[in-house]
């Protein structure tokens, strides 16, 4: 029996869940998708602000692959001040409403 015949015989293999693993129904957002929700930092300078606690904590999708929550960063802006004469932009939570 070759090796290939052997593997699939067996069937694929078990997939190990870890325990922070996150969960299907959570919506993250990437680096290039911040902009859609008004946070507009420079890539150098997020992991600066991640760093000093003023900004959610990433989560690793994969290894070179890292996404914000959507609640984390909703919790997040909704804890800021408003600038004062300053518009809200529109997220794309209000647009789906």
């Amino acid at each position: 029996m070759r090796m290939g015949e052997f593997v699939a015989a067996q069937g694929p293999a078990p997939r190990q869940v870890r325990e922070d693993a996150v969960s299907a129904s959570e919506i993250f957002v990437t680096q290039k998708q911040l902009p859609l929700y008004g946070i507009c930092y420079s890539k150098a300078h997020l992991p600066r602000l991640v760093k000093a606690g003023v900004f959610p904590q990433p989560v690793a999708l994969s290894p070179n692959r890292r996404a914000w929550r959507l609640s984390d960063l909703l919790a997040w802006k909704a804890s800021r001040r408003p600038i004062p004469g300053a518009e809200r932009a529109p997220l794309i939570e209000d647009a789906r409403s």
